[in-house]
């Protein structure tokens, strides 16, 4: 058994309010699971302490574990059990209640135990410390007999009678009278004691030594009625604890649903105000984004028009393009021909220089060899006239040559030149078509990429128009939505308020209730 220390012999009163009532909620193993604030008053430990802890933590040392054994076995017939139950305070002080304990049950099941701990009478606690001083000490509690000490008075007075009537013959008649009474005493008393016996077994009550010592200690059928009648007052007032705090839970929480319904019905009714007004707000918005999407829908179709027309001036462009680069590189291949053939010209023309060299020093030779014809036919004199005629013919054939091959060279060093110059002009004009050819190439690539742009440009305005005319469709479909929101606002005021009604009506029902168990705790 937990031994909870220490312990000082010091009394905490149990409060003297006949309302006050210290409750508490356990599993099946004993386990906290609720406390009322009465008993976090009583027992000094916060409600932090108590919650899913075992309720033995207030245990008193001075309690027979016994007890604890006898309600245990109690509770988990589904009996209720009453018993004076001396608590420890958390800093060792102690208190007496008079606890009685019910089984919480679902669908036929034991789920958890409810107690409802009052005041106890000072007999009761008299009482109670007498009993456990003795099961303490190990003596054994009297047992329970049917007859009480009247009755067994009244057997006395009926055996002296029924004595002395044997002394006395002639009474024979009140001996028989007596007899009969006796029995007939006796056996009203075993049906009494019978009707006590069932009273408690229909109640559910214990009928122990321990209970009897304390709430029955002097063992009459009035004490053992008044006991059974308590066990069931006990019964009654824990339920009727439970429905009141059940209520009492109710009514909190209607009250605080009913405020939390008109302060969002208020509030319900200012955010309508305010949604209208942003519906208004938004449909006019809606509306200027459809007129800009038509726009926007008609500029988007005119720039794919563009596009399709800039497209096919950039194609033909293209093509003009690539007629250009192969006229410019038939061009590039026409100059390169006319080179080659400067080129070639050239070297026919320094062959026919070095023909007119060679025909020159043939005329220079022709020109000597007259020359000394011309001397020696001198020299012959008369016989040599006829020599030197031919020989002057010679030499004058001879200048000539000399003449016509200096104007050859003349006109080769002129087209030399001349050559010179178109085989420069040849090469500029090559290179110039190369260029052009490049640069044609170029423009071309250009044009290709200007055209794949424009194609981009035009499927990317098709997809905008697409997307224009789906999110036209949204924009639409918010358009009614937002009519639809004001239907809606309004129904949602109209819910509220009947919601505040409702939990007005819910709290004026658990009003009822509270007041109803009041009524029926003051009879």
């Amino acid at each position: 058994m937990r031994n909870n220390q220490p312990v000082v012999d010091v009394e905490i009163k149990f409060p003297e309010d006949p309302n006050a009532k210290i409750i508490s909620v356990t599993d099946t193993h004993g386990i906290i699971t609720d406390v009322n604030q009465t008993f976090i008053d009583m027992c000094g430990f916060s409600r932090e302490e108590l919650i899913g802890q075992p309720h033995n933590i207030i245990r008193h040392p001075d309690m027979p574990s016994a007890i604890f054994k006898l309600m245990w076995d109690t509770l988990k017939k589904g009996k209720p059990f009453m018993g004076i139950i001396k608590n420890r305070h958390k800093d060792g002080r102690y208190y007496w209640v008079n606890a009685f304990i019910i089984p919480i049950t679902n669908g036929g099941k034991i789920v958890g135990y409810e107690s409802v701990r009052t005041r106890a009478t000072d007999e009761e606690i008299a009482n109670a410390k007498a009993t456990y001083a003795k099961i303490n000490s190990g003596s054994r509690l009297g047992t329970v007999s049917i007859f009480s000490s009247y009755d067994i008075y009244y057997w006395i007075l009926s055996f002296i009678a029924f004595a002395y009537a044997l002394y006395d013959p002639s009474i024979l008649s009140v001996i028989l009278t007596g007899a009969i009474g006796a029995f007939t005493a006796y056996s009203m008393l075993a049906k009494k004691s019978l009707f006590i016996t069932r009273l408690i077994e229909k109640n559910e009550m214990q009928a122990d030594p321990v209970s009897f010592a304390i709430y029955a200690p002097r063992g009459t059928e009035t004490d053992r009625a008044a006991f059974a009648l308590k066990c069931h007052e006990k019964y009654v007032d824990a339920i009727l604890t439970r429905v009141k705090e059940a209520s009492a839970r109710l009514n909190q929480l209607a009250e605080k649903n009913l405020d939390n319904a008109s302060d969002s019905n208020k509030d319900m009714i200012e955010k309508s105000k305010h949604t209208k007004k942003v519906a208004r707000n938004m449909n006019t918005v809606t509306q200027t984004m459809l007129t800009m999407m038509k726009d926007l829908t008609d500029s988007v179709a005119t720039t794919n028009e563009s596009s399709e027309q800039t497209s096919s001036l950039m194609q033909e462009g293209k093509d003009i393009s690539e007629r250009t680069l192969n006229a410019i590189t038939t061009l590039d291949n026409q100059v390169k021909n006319i080179a080659t053939s400067i080129e070639n010209l050239s070297a026919k023309v320094e062959e026919i220089a070095q023909a007119s060299e060679l025909i020159d020093k043939v005329s220079d030779q022709t020109n000597l060899l007259a020359l000394n014809a011309s001397i020696e036919a001198a020299r012959a004199g008369e016989a040599g006239k006829g020599f030197a005629v031919v020989a002057d013919e010679v030499r004058s054939l001879s200048l000539s040559t000399h003449k016509s091959t200096q104007n050859i060279h003349n006109l080769i060093d002129d087209f030399k030149e001349k050559a010179e110059e178109a085989k420069v002009m040849a090469e500029h004009g090559l290179s110039a078509a190369q260029n052009g050819v490049v640069e044609v190439g170029r423009n071309n690539d250009n044009v290709e990429k200007v055209v794949e742009a424009i194609s981009v440009i035009k499927g990317n305005a098709d997809k905008m128009l697409e997307e224009i005319n789906m999110h036209s469709e949204t924009v639409q479909g918010v358009a009614d939505q937002v009519k639809q929101i004001f239907s809606l606002t309004d129904e949602s005021v109209d819910i509220t308020s009947k919601t505040q009604k409702d939990m007005q009506y819910l709290k004026d029902e658990a009003d009822d209730v509270v007041e109803m168990i009041t009524r029926f705790n003051r009879h």
